[in-house]
C-alpha cells in the first residue's frame, strides 16, 4: 500500500490534524502526533486496523499498484460522456431590458431568434430525442429570455413536451434570468408542464441592487425580483440565487436574509444560495474570509449556501460534458454562455436539418481535461480538475503548464478548510 497523491494534512488546532483526500471527498481528524504516523502504513495497519481499514476504504491507502491519475482521468471520461441526457440552452434573444456594469456580454436590440431558425432548433431537439437519452432539460439564456416568452420561450416549451411525451422521456426546464419579468401566470403556464428551476441575480440589498439593475426608466428592480421568487419558491419551483458582490457590496448582502423572513422552511428549500465575486473586482483584496461570514449567517436562517465550491469532475459544468449545446438566436451554436456571443466566439453552427456542425468534435475538447503536467500531481486535482475546458482552451494557445492557484499551498489548504466547514455546518 502507499499514500494517495490526493491526500492533503493540515493542522487543525494545538493538538488536532484533518487528514483529507479530494478523490473520495473525505476527512478524518487525528490527534496531532498521529501526523508522524500516517507515512508508516504497516504501523497504522497494526496498531490502528480499524482506522486502517478506513483509510482504504476512503482511499488514503492505496494499491502500489494503482495509477491514480487514470481512475481519475476514467472518472471524468464516465461522467463527460454520460449519453443518457442532454441539456440544450436557447438563447431567444441578445437584447435585455437591464444593462449591468459588469455583464460581458454585448446585448442587440430588438434581436429574435427568426421561424427559420426556430424550425432548425425543432428539428435538433428530434434528432437529439431520437439518442438514447432518457432526461432532456430544455434551458433559456440571452439577453433576457423572458423578453420573447410568447413568440419563443413557451411555443419551444409546449413543442418539447410533446416530443418527449410521445417518447417516453423525462423533461426539464430552466432558465437563467434576471428576474423581472416572472409573471404569476407564467409560472403557472410552464410548471404546469414541466419541472421549472431558475437562476437568479442579486447584486446585495436593495439600495445597492438597484444601483445595478434598473429599467431604462431609472426604476429599481429589487422589488419586483424578489416578488417574483416568493413567487416561484412558494409554487414549488427551484431558485438557485447567484448573489454577485464586490469588495464594497459584500457587507450589504446580509440584509436579503430579511426579504425571505415569510418564508417557510420547506420554501427555503428550494434555494440555493450561491455567491459568485464580480470577474472585474477578482484582483483587489481577498475577502473570502468576508464571504465566509456572510455564508454562514445565510445558513443559520435556514438557506442552502455554495461559495467558493470546486467540484470540476464529479460535478462538472455542462460546457465540459459531451452531450450539451447552446444555440444563439441567429443559429449559431457554442458549447460555453461564459463569452460573448460573436461569430468569432462560436463552436459550431446549425444546419438546415437541425444537425450540429462542430469545427472540432466534443471529444477534443474533453480530451484536454487534467492534460496540464502539474495538475497530474497535484493534491487537489479531484476538485479543481484544471478548470473548466473553456479556460484549459484558452490556456492551450498559451502552450504553457499553469496552476489556477499560483502553486500556493496556503491558498490550497483553505480551499480544503472551506469545504470542510461547510461540510460539518
Amino acid at each position: 500500500m502507499k499514500q494517495s497523491i490526493f491526500n492533503s494534512i493540515i493542522d487543525l488546532t494545538e493538538s488536532s490534524t484533518l487528514i483529507y483526500n479530494s478523490y473520495s471527498d473525505s476527512f478524518f481528524i487525528v490527534k496531532k502526533e498521529f501526523k508522524k504516523l500516517i507515512s508508516d502504513i504497516q504501523t497504522v495497519k497494526h496498531r490502528f486496523p480499524h482506522l486502517y481499514r478506513r483509510f482504504v476504504r476512503t482511499e488514503i491507502y492505496v494499491g502500489n499498484n494503482v495509477d491514480e491519475l487514470h481512475n481519475l482521468k476514467e472518472r471524468y471520461k464516465k461522467i463527460a460522456n454520460n449519453d443518457s441526457n442532454f441539456f440544450l440552452m436557447i438563447n431567444p434573444t441578445l437584447d435585455c431590458n437591464f444593462k449591468c456594469w459588469y455583464c460581458y456580454e454585448n446585448h442587440i436590440k430588438k434581436s429574435e431568434m427568426d421561424k427559420i431558425n426556430l424550425a432548425k432548433v425543432k428539428d435538433l431537439i428530434n434528432n437529439i430525442l431520437e439518442t438514447k437519452i432518457n432526461t432532456f432539460t430544455l434551458s433559456f439564456f440571452g439577453g433576457e429570455p423572458f423578453l420573447k416568452y410568447n413568440q419563443i420561450v413557451l411555443p419551444l416549451i409546449k413543442y418539447t413536451s410533446e416530443q418527449c411525451k410521445f417518447r417516453n422521456i423525462s423533461f426539464n426546464i430552466s432558465f437563467t434570468s434576471n428576474g423581472s419579468l416572472i409573471t404569476p401566470k407564467r409560472i403557472t403556464e410552464i410548471k404546469n408542464i414541466g419541472p421549472l428551476a431558475v437562476q437568479i441575480t442579486l447584486d446585495g440589498n436593495k439600495e445597492t441592487h438597484n444601483k445595478t439593475r434598473f429599467f431604462q426608466n431609472g426604476r429599481g428592480s429589487y422589488d419586483i425580483i424578489t416578488k417574483n421568487i416568493h413567487n416561484l419558491i412558494s409554487n414549488g419551483c427551484h431558485v438557485r440565487l447567484r448573489i454577485n458582490y464586490t469588495q464594497n457590496t459584500i457587507n450589504t448582502i446580509k440584509d436579503i436574509i430579511s426579504n425571505f423572513n415569510s418564508a417557510t422552511d420547506e420554501m427555503k428549500e428550494k434555494i440555493l444560495v450561491d455567491f459568485h465575486r464580480v470577474w472585474q473586482d477578482k484582483d483587489s483584496m481577498d475577502i473570502i474570509p468576508e464571504i465566509r461570514k456572510v455564508a454562514n449567517e445565510f445558513r443559520n436562517n435556514g438557506f442552502k449556501v455554495l461559495y467558493n465550491s470546486l467540484n470540476e469532475i464529479t460535478n462538472c459544468c455542462y460546457a465540459d460534458k459531451i452531450n450539451t449545446a447552446i444555440i444563439n438566436f441567429n443559429g449559431d451554436v457554442y458549447k460555453c454562455s461564459a463569452k460573448d456571443f460573436t461569430k468569432e466566439n462560436r463552436d459550431v453552427f446549425l444546419n438546415e436539418e437541425g444537425q450540429i456542425i462542430w469545427n472540432q468534435p466534443p471529444q477534443y475538447r474533453l480530451s484536454l481535461k487534467l492534460d496540464n503536467r502539474p495538475c497530474q500531481k497535484c493534491r487537489i486535482a479531484p476538485l479543481c480538475g484544471g478548470g473548466c475546458t473553456s479556460f484549459i482552451i484558452n490556456r492551450k494557445k498559451d502552450n504553457q503548464e499553469y496552476c489556477l492557484y499560483n502553486y500556493d499551498n496556503d491558498i490550497i489548504d483553505k480551499l480544503i478548510l472551506d469545504r470542510f466547514e461547510t461540510y460539518c455546518k
